[in-house]
């Protein structure tokens, strides 16, 4: 089965902001003015939607990064986003954060401006102490930036060209971010219909659309899968399939690109059960309807249920109105009955392995017992009708009929 792959969308700086903030670039103390060191480069970094592959719809904004001519989104306001500031060395936090914001206690939204604040006090902080600035929604990482005060010898924009936010002398950081809202995209699956019954070995095609408040279209991105198959059916709007046998339980899923997914399912059964689709039964008499799988029957075997849409025609036996197939078998008879003359459509049923029917008469013959007749002027003359089936003489069924 073909495999999905999501790319996640990046947005790219223009050269501009690549060289204030030195994505590219790199400062090693080994040259003429250098102050931080090659192994730091790798590590010290500003992540957000437009830096470094980070969070969509996170953003830092100026003073630790350039703010946006424009935004894409909406501003969510009802987020509580916490900031922490820790120590980080040997690419990681040591220890306790050093500063903790939440909303309400340090962190606050700013509906002017459309973003939330938080200041950092920086008075008396050590030289040569690099900082991670942190804003989880939860326990997500949203983004992060590394700061450190401009030591002996280091300059602020050495710092900020290998991603370090440069403290300076401020006595404290404005801590300036954006996280705009986020609704989940909409997915629905459009043919076939839910409850679809088709035949085994059938090829059927899944469609599907979705839509994204903020991207729009993303049909193309469908993930179809089945409850019976391990790995995903394949993506796009439309997906041709044969599926397994049985009841599967189809999903389609669709994934923005800031991480909300939204599913629905339907059900569909893969018919593996069949029967003739016609059959006479003798007036008064019984005859056997074979019921036959495509493939053998699983562990357990199956059990049909079997019922006619006219018992007073065509009848099934007290023994026959379930059928089990065994494990293994693939076949198995069910004995109607003719009640009366006429037609009825015989069902054979399992919930999770589908659905035949037969159209099914009871059949009888009229025959006129004398072989001649003379029928004398004025006189009134009898002759005997009687039934007969399967070559045998037969009483008329409760009520009787008429025979003209």
């Amino acid at each position: 089965m073909p495999r999905t792959v999501h790319h996640r969308m990046k947005r790219l700086l223009p050269a501009a902001l690549l060289a204030v903030f030195g994505l590219s670039a790199c400062t090693d103390s080994s040259q003429p003015g250098g102050a931080v060191g090659p192994d730091l480069e790798a590590r010290m970094e500003i992540r957000d939607a437009v830096r470094n592959n980070g969070t969509p719809g996170f953003y830092f904004v100026s003073p630790i990064a350039p703010t946006l001519a424009s935004f894409p989104g909406i501003f969510d306001a009802a987020r509580s986003p916490v900031v922490e500031v820790c120590v980080f060395t040997a690419g990681a936090c040591a220890g306790a954060p050093v500063a903790t914001y939440a909303l309400g206690s340090g962190v606050t939204v700013d509906n002017t401006a459309q973003l939330y604040r938080a200041d950092w006090p920086t008075v008396g902080l050590p030289v040569n102490t690099t900082y991670r600035i942190r804003v989880l929604d939860g326990i997500n990482v949203m983004g992060h930036a590394d700061a450190k005060r401009v030591g002996p010898g280091e300059t602020a924009t050495q710092l900020t060209a290998v991603g370090i936010v440069p403290l300076g002398n401020s006595s404290r950081l404005a801590i300036r971010f954006r996280i705009e809202r986020n609704d989940p995209p909409t997915v629905t699956i459009t043919s076939p219909a839910n409850g679809a019954v088709i035949p085994s070995g059938s090829s059927i095609t899944l469609t599907g659309t979705a839509s994204d408040p903020q991207e729009g279209n993303l049909s193309s991105q469908i993930v179809y899968r089945s409850s019976q198959v391990i790995e995903p059916l394949g993506t796009g709007a439309s997906l041709p399939v044969i599926l397994p046998s049985g009841r599967n339980t189809i999903s389609a899923s669709v994934t923005d690109a800031r991480g909300a997914t939204t599913t629905t399912s339907i059900q569909v059964v893969v018919s593996i059960v069949s029967v003739p689709l016609t059959l006479n039964v003798p007036f008064g008499g019984t005859a056997s309807l074979p019921i036959t799988l495509s493939e053998p029957a699983p562990a357990g075997g199956l059990v049909f249920t079997v019922s006619s849409s006219d018992p007073t025609r065509v009848g099934v036996t007290p023994a026959s109105t379930t059928v089990t197939i065994p494990a293994g078998a693939q076949s198995a008879n069910v004995v109607l009955s003719g009640v009366a003359p006429g037609a009825a459509t015989v069902t054979v049923s399992n919930a999770d392995f589908g659905t035949a029917t037969s159209q099914v008469a009871t059949t009888a013959a009229l025959d006129i017992v004398e072989t001649s007749v003379n029928f004398p002027q004025g006189r009134i003359v009898t002759f005997t009708v009687r039934i007969r089936s399967a070559g045998v003489d037969v009483a008329a069924p409760i009520g009787g009929f008429s025979v003209t």
